[in-house]
């Protein structure tokens, strides 16, 4: 990805019980979260631009943490050419 690159993230959550299915989309390190800019559409869906181009050997981790129990998440990782 290049700078000002827009892409599209979801999260498919499944839930018991009616439990919250929406999350909260983060970049947990802190160098890395200077480099992108997170819009959350839904509460499962986020766009991210980049600031800044990736060069090699850069990534940017995105985390989708649950609403409904923080202690479970998954991650994305975005890389150049991806």
């Amino acid at each position: 990805m290049i700078k000002n690159d827009i892409a599209t993230f979801k999260a498919e959550v499944v839930t018991v019980n009616l439990a919250d299915p929406r999350v909260v989309w983060s970049v947990p390190d802190p160098d890395e979260a200077e480099l992108v800019s997170l819009n959350p559409i839904d509460g499962q869906t986020v766009t991210v631009r980049l600031l800044d181009t990736l060069g090699v050997g850069e990534s940017v981790t995105l985390r989708a943490t649950s609403v409904f129990d923080n202690t479970k998440y998954d991650e994305a990782t975005i890389t150049p050419g991806t």
